[in-house]
């Protein structure tokens, strides 16, 4: 799959978590750039869109794959790299104790971390807005004011709906390489299905 491949289709940040490799993979840049591409917005919307697609999400992206990292470790697992894609990265994982538990668990940590984030970006859009959440909902338009507040509020009000769809489609979506997969191919192996077995139905 050529999402594995890492050094080849992604840019290399460095050892900066943990002493792990992180790489971002290309397919982050089709994110802001498919959305400034649809009417080629004014300035002030266009940085909206890089910041909201770009170092935003790689940051929700990231703290996603370290809950994973997290759990790997306290199985006795190695972390051989990281790779952040949109939909919320993947890490490649070397041998671990645990069998389908830990392959269950760092399946569901990955999604679970966002909860967290969502309920700091709550407090975070009260303090902007003076208390008023009625924009805080994955139904909402995107209102963006042209002020340093209006696109901070802004920003979080999008970093949530971004959080909602990362849960949604890692549980949801049972194949590799999202949390889905993982978690179905756990569930298979705890059935008594072989390790081989599980990892090629939910890859394919």
């Amino acid at each position: 799959m050529p999402l594995l491949n890492a050094q080849k289709n992604a840019l290399n940040l460095g050892s900066c978590l943990f002493g792990i490799p992180v790489y971002v993979h290309w397919s982050n840049l089709f994110l802001p750039l498919v959305a400034l591409a649809r009417d080629y917005p004014e300035p002030f919307i266009s940085t909206f869109i890089v910041v909201l697609f770009g170092p935003a999400l790689i940051l929700m992206v990231l703290l996603h794959e370290l809950g994973k990292v997290m759990v790997t470790r306290a199985y006795g697992g190695t972390v051989e790299s990281i790779v952040l894609w949109p939909l919320g990265g993947l890490t490649v994982f070397g041998p671990q104790q645990g069998g389908a538990s830990a392959e269950l668990k760092i399946g569901i940590i990955g999604s679970f971390i966002h909860v967290p984030i969502i309920g700091i970006l709550a407090g975070i859009y009260a303090l902007l807005t003076g208390g008023d959440m009625s924009g805080f909902q994955v139904s909402s338009n995107a209102s963006i004011s042209r002020t340093m507040n209006g696109f901070a509020i802004g920003i979080v009000q999008q970093l949530y709906k971004l959080n909602v769809l990362i849960i949604l489609s890692n549980l949801i979506i049972p194949t590799f390489p999202l949390d889905g997969g993982r978690i179905m191919g756990a569930l298979f192996m705890k059935c008594g299905m072989a390790t081989s077995t599980a990892a090629k139905i939910t890859s394919s």
